[in-house]
């Protein structure tokens, strides 16, 4: 972790077996065939109905969750 200046096992998922309204909680690897997402202890991310992440704060989740989970 970066912040922590230590290394740790996180989680990492397959970004194209993400469905709507999968979420996930940072610290996390997100693999994609294009690219690699890392999410930091921070934030959190929502699949929408559409199979694209939003990253937020994990202190907005609410709000953000009101958005896109509908």
């Amino acid at each position: 972790m970066p912040i922590q200046r230590e290394f740790k096992d996180i989680p990492v998922f397959d970004g194209l077996a993400l469905q709507f309204g999968n979420r996930i909680e940072g610290p996390a690897i997100v693999e994609q065939v294009n690219t690699t997402t890392f999410v930091s202890p921070e934030f959190n991310v929502l699949t929408d109905r559409y199979g694209s992440f939003t990253m937020f704060l994990k202190a907005l989740e609410d709000d953000v969750k009101g958005r896109i989970v509908k």
